[in-house]
């Protein structure tokens, strides 16, 4: 995969904590798998030590009947024991916002104790990320399996457009969501995104719900009704329902 692996210089040294520190779920055979580190491909001044990225190394020799059903067995035993290892699926989030949107879904994708697969989400400082581009090397190259991007002043400019009748804001403006599909289409088909999905409908089904009940009350005090509100929403139904949603970018689509 040399064009996961292409140089960035703009690329910052992220913590190793926040990078994916295995991928569990290997690539079918006949290739035998081995760990290679980041630093031999990309210099350490863009990347950092230590982080890992896998690469599927040919060995170039022929293998016996018996070696194939050993490659078969463990590629697929590794699938078995997959969904109870989605922790270990690195996952960003990173709250650009800063404000009720971004801190609000931070509660949602940092609530470890919920029921159900969870990835291991992170919540990544936006001045350690970086700009979105750099977010996009990153994923590329294998640091995270997804982003979760709550872009800035996306609580500001909800309320500016409901304020205003804004009728061309747009909700999915609000969050980018960044991956590469070709990274692992079995990983990221089955886990990656199934989760952050899920995970992204429940958070942002809940604050829209929310939000809406704050505003009406906000525009009908007691027995009143603000009636010029009322009509700007006319002209922008779209923030209130769904007000904000989310844009997927496959990076590296699976062919």
């Amino acid at each position: 995969m040399p064009d996961a692996l292409a140089e960035n210089s703009s690329l910052p040294v992220l913590p190793s904590t926040f990078r994916s520190s295995a991928d569990n779920l290997a690539e079918p055979p006949p290739h035998r798998f081995t760990a290679l580190t980041v630093d031999e491909f990309t210099p350490a001044a863009n990347v950092g030590a230590g982080s890992l990225i896998p690469d599927i190394v040919d060995d170039g020799a022929k293998k016996s009947k018996l070696e194939t059903v050993q490659d078969d067995c463990l590629y697929w035993g590794a699938l078995s024991t997959a969904p109870t290892l989605t922790t270990s699926l690195t996952a960003w989030y990173i709250n650009r916002d800063a404000a009720r949107i971004g801190n609000t879904l931070w509660d949602s994708f940092g609530n470890t104790s919920a029921p159900g697969q969870q990835l291991g989400w992170i919540n990544v400082d936006p001045d350690m990320a970086g700009s979105n581009e750099q977010v996009m090397n990153a994923i590329i190259q294998g640091q995270a399996w997804i982003a979760v991007v709550v872009e800035a002043n996306a609580t500001i400019n909800l309320s500016h457009a409901r304020a205003n009748g804004d009728s061309n804001y747009d909700p999915t403006s609000a969050i980018t969501v960044y991956y590469a599909q070709a990274r692992q289409e079995t990983a990221v088909g089955n886990y990656v995104l199934p989760i952050t999905t899920q995970l992204l409908t429940s958070s942002v089904t809940a604050y829209t719900t929310g939000s809406a009940q704050r505003y009406f009350a906000q525009i009908t005090p007691g027995t009143t009704v603000n009636q010029t509100a009322v009509q700007l929403l006319s002209q922008a139904p779209q923030t209130i329902n769904p007000a904000i949603a989310w844009a997927m970018v496959n990076l590296r689509p699976y062919t």
